[in-house]
């Protein structure tokens, strides 16, 4: 057991020792591990914003912003934009959550390449009890190749699908077209949302003279 705590107190010792390291180097050698930035404001006891990029020098992994908004290569939040990001509004390369938007997009309402949902799905391709897309497969299917119960598309024409397709978009407000211009126009958003977050976020720690271990907004540092 004392052996144990030996261990455990020389490893805090040698992650303190690599953090103060880092800390201590120049500004431009510092960048190369990253940021990340939290807000002074909180919502429910978690950051509401979090923004990082990079390795954490101490741990040697890839950081995740975990806030009520979270950006980053990897980000967990209620609205979260990453590489991976998972939670209820969610946007990303791949992305997990409630309204999930991404090239691999798994949800209960899901947009993307691949899109996997619970009640809706629109992608390339779609698997959904009501899927939307180019080659896609549901109870309501509808699009280039359309397979289900009730199927619309170059390969199927059932009326109860056509019918079901016509009061659906008559509560979108649009057609075919109207949905690709939404989903594109969210898509293109929060990618340039995305990029732009992080510009600013890695601008602000610098500009606080902030370290890998980031800083706090509004005048508070970590």
């Amino acid at each position: 057991m004392q052996l144990r705590y030996q261990q455990a107190s020389e490893v805090k010792t040698q992650v303190e020792n690599i953090s103060g390291v880092v800390a201590n180097l120049p500004a431009t050698m510092r960048g190369a591990f990253g940021f990340d930035y939290k807000s002074k404001t909180t919502v429910f006891g978690m950051p509401l914003l979090n923004i990082c990029s990079g390795m954490d020098p101490a741990t040697g992994l890839g950081r995740e912003a975990r806030g009520f908004i979270a950006i980053g290569d990897k980000a967990r939040g209620v609205i979260a934009l990453g590489g991976l990001a998972k939670g209820v509004f969610v946007f990303g390369g791949l992305a997990i959550g409630v309204f999930a938007f991404g090239g691999l997009a798994f949800g209960v309402l899901t947009f993307g390449g691949l899109a996997v949902a619970l009640l809706l799905g629109y992608g390339g391709v779609s698997i959904a009890p009501i899927a939307i897309g180019g080659f896609v497969f549901g109870y309501y299917a509808g699009g280039g190749a359309a397979f289900g119960m009730h199927a619309i598309g170059g390969n199927a024409q059932d009326p109860v699908a056509r019918q079901f397709f016509k009061s659906l978009f008559s509560f979108i407000g649009g057609g075919w077209g109207s949905l690709n211009a939404i989903v594109m126009g969210i898509t293109f958003g929060s990618v340039a949302l995305s990029f732009g977050a992080i510009a600013w976020a890695g601008a602000s720690v610098a500009s606080m003279g902030g370290t890998p271990a980031g800083k706090r907004g509004a005048g508070g540092a970590r």
